[in-house]
Formats: structure tokens, C-alpha cells, sequence
């Protein structure tokens, strides 16, 4: 009887240590993917959907999307590592990752290329380095689960579509070192209330932020050499010309002041609640799709 319970229980240790070692293998991450993306840097994709890249230096630069190495892998990757020594993320790199939910960047990326995030609609927040200084033409386009993002002081670039159509994005902090944000940067974010702009912004494109439904007031540093703000709406520092009257404001009528010459291109773009405007003696020209 003793030698058989004695058996008995080997059997049962056996079973169990077979068991955990099954349970290890199962959730142990297998490499299923690797390669280069860079002159000094690899990549590896595991069973768990987590890509890693390592190494020192900046990534490609590709010209389209689909020479991306992990392109056939793109709906595969749920989670971006990037390990410290890189210092850019380059242009197309996570283009349209659609089921990518987070990312892990290391202080010393200097660059978001352009296009680096396009459509990536499952990402609801990141977290920028201090290093970055600049964001990239499309480079968060059409985000839509992306709900907030902390851009670090010293970025001092917003570029082209760089959020257009983040249509949960409801706020947003911009640090003293920005200067320039680009045509369409925040166009179509319908989430967006309000927006103060820094003291050391020079440029704002055209249409940076039109058709944000939601936007109510443009505030500006008033330290700000080149615009002013005045009610919620963007002006040029003197107030000769009218930037952007936010579209989110629910007033129907609206009185020009009589110190402004020119309203801007998309001035008025998509103000949906205006039924009437008063346009001063003063006004010499009118932009492209001001009143669109």
C-alpha cells in the first residue's frame, strides 16, 4: 500500500511539474519576426504582439508605407518598445498599426517623422520624452482613440496635420518652446475646447485649427510678439487681421473690430451657430474659404 500512495504522489508531481513547464512555455514571448530598421538598430516581434527596437541612432526614412519591414506584421502589433540609443522615430514607421495600444519611448528621440502614427486608431495616450523637439507632417493623423498627449518642453515643431482629425483629443498643453504649428495641425478635433497659445509662437498655419466644433476660446501669452487674443477669438498682434474665429462658439452674430484690414484664410470656417456678421470700413481683403 505504501508504494503504490508513493506512486501515486511521483505521478502527481510529475503532472504538476509538466503542467507548470507547459503554463512557462505558453506564456513565455517567442521571437516571430526580426530585422534591421535602421543602420545601427533591429527589430524584433514576438508571439505577444510587442515589438522591440534596439540599438543606437536614428531609424529609416522610408518613401512609402508599405517598405515599412514589418509591414505584412502591421495588424499583429499591439505593443512598441523602443529601447534607449534610438533618436528618431522615422517617417511612415507604425503607419496605419491599427490594433497598436502602447508605445515605450526613451529620453535622446529628437523626432517623430512624418506620417510615424497615421491611423494608428487604438493608441488612447502617449508620452513624449523631454528630448523631442519635433512632431512630424501627418505624424498623429487620424488617431481618433487618442484622448491626450504630453508634448515635453523644447519641442519647438507642430507639423503638418500633425493631429488632424484626433477626434477625442480634449486637451492639449503646449510648452513655452513651441514656434511654429503647421496648416491643419489640429483641424477636426471635435474634442477640443480650448487651446492657449505660448509666448514664443511665431507661425500658425492655415486652417491649424478649423472645424474643432467644440473649440470655444483661443487664448494668447500676452507677452506673444506676432498674435493677441481677444474674447476667445485669434488675431495678429496689432489686430489688423483676424486669425481664427473658433468654430465651437455658439453666438449667431458677430461684430469685426474696426481695427482689423484682412480676415484670414478659413477665418471663419465651419462656424455653423453664426447667422450674421458686421465687417468694418476697414476691410481691404478676405482669405481664401474665410467664410466656408
Amino acid at each position: 500500500m505504501k508504494n503504490k500512495a508513493l506512486k501515486i504522489n511521483c505521478i502527481v508531481v510529475i503532472v504538476a511539474l509538466l503542467c507548470s513547464m507547459l503554463f512557462v512555455q505558453a506564456g513565455a514571448a517567442e521571437i516571430i519576426e526580426n530585422g534591421t530598421c535602421g543602420k545601427n538598430l533591429t527589430w524584433t516581434l514576438d508571439n505577444n504582439g510587442t515589438l522591440t527596437i534596439s540599438g543606437t541612432g536614428a531609424m529609416y526614412d522610408l518613401s512609402s508605407s508599405s517598405d515599412v519591414p514589418w509591414y505584412s506584421n502591421r495588424s499583429s502589433i499591439k505593443k512598441v518598445v523602443v529601447e534607449e540609443g534610438v533618436t528618431t522615430i522615422g517617417v511612415y514607421t507604425f503607419y496605419y498599426c491599427r490594433y497598436l495600444t502602447s508605445i515605450d519611448l526613451p529620453e535622446g528621440i529628437t523626432t517623430i517623422g512624418d506620417y510615424a502614427f497615421y491611423n494608428c486608431g487604438s493608441l488612447t495616450s502617449i508620452d513624449l520624452p523631454e528630448s523631442i523637439t519635433t512632431i512630424g507632417d501627418f505624424a498623429f493623423h487620424g488617431c481618433d482613440s487618442l484622448t491626450s498627449i504630453d508634448l515635453p518642453e523644447g519641442i519647438t515643431t507642430i507639423g503638418y496635420e500633425a493631429f488632424y482629425r484626433c477626434y477625442s483629443l480634449t486637451s492639449i498643453d503646449l510648452p513655452e518652446s513651441i514656434t511654429t504649428i503647421g496648416n491643419w495641425a489640429f483641424c477636426s478635433c471635435y474634442s477640443l475646447t480650448s487651446i492657449d497659445l505660448p509666448e514664443g509662437l511665431t507661425t500658425i498655419g492655415d486652417e491649424a485649427f478649423a472645424s474643432c466644433t467644440y473649440l470655444t476660446t483661443i487664448n494668447v501669452d500676452e507677452a506673444n510678439e506676432n498674435f493677441s487674443s481677444e474674447n476667445g477669438v485669434l488675431f495678429n498682434k496689432n489686430k489688423t487681421t483676424l486669425e481664427c474665429y473658433p468654430a465651437g462658439k455658439t453666438a449667431t452674430s458677430y461684430i469685426v473690430p474696426t481695427s482689423v484690414t484682412t480676415i484670414g484664410n478659413y477665418a471663419f470656417y465651419a462656424c455653423d451657430s453664426l447667422t450674421s456678421i458686421d465687417l468694418p470700413e476697414s476691410i481691404t481683403t478676405i482669405g481664401n474659404w474665410a467664410f466656408c
